[in-house]
């Protein structure tokens, strides 16, 4: 626990810095504990949280392709309608809850959960009970995904409901 408590103490300070810009411009080296892509995948999911969503823009795909959206600025084109996308609720490891609100004058926004790569999305067992470990998640967790769902899913719902982005 104390070595995850100093990694995470490092990596805000390297987040703070680079924050800082040119002011303060830093190198992480090769052999630190902290990849400059993790530093890249906290500033990615602070931009979300704020509701800069241009790091998500692109074609998104689930794994066997016939799960598509398409993010462009703050909209997102999904299942042949389009939709605003507003903040939401920041949730752990970075994951990001994102509003899809319909033009059509619904009210009820629907979530889009983002999870950068790394971080194990919540999978829900047969039994009602929901798993937060590494091995239950059959997500690719090296790469950033978007789950277009507002509860837990099972295995199996959370593969095929789970996009990838496109050649990224």
């Amino acid at each position: 626990m104390e070595l995850r408590l100093d990694r995470i103490m490092f990596m805000l300070t390297i987040f703070a810095l680079y924050e800082l810009g040119e002011m303060f411009p830093i190198t992480i080296p090769a052999s630190s504990a902290v990849k400059q892509e993790e530093v890249h995948m906290i500033k990615n999911s602070e931009e979300i949280r704020k509701g800069n969503f241009s790091a998500l823009g692109g074609q998104w795909v689930n794994k066997s392709e016939n799960l598509r959206a398409f993010i462009s600025e703050n909209e997102i084109y999904f299942d042949g309608k389009k939709y605003a996308l507003e903040k939401g609720e920041a949730m752990k490891e970075n994951t990001v809850r994102i509003n899809m609100v319909s033009y059509t004058g619904v009210n009820d926004p629907t979530p889009l959960k983002y999870y950068p790569k790394g971080s194990i999305i919540p999978v829900k067992q047969s039994d009602g009970t929901i798993l937060t470990d590494e091995y239950a998640d059959p997500t690719d967790t090296s790469k950033d995904r978007i789950v277009l769902a507002n509860i837990s899913l099972t295995s199996d719902e959370l593969e095929k409901a789970t996009l990838y982005a496109k050649d990224k």
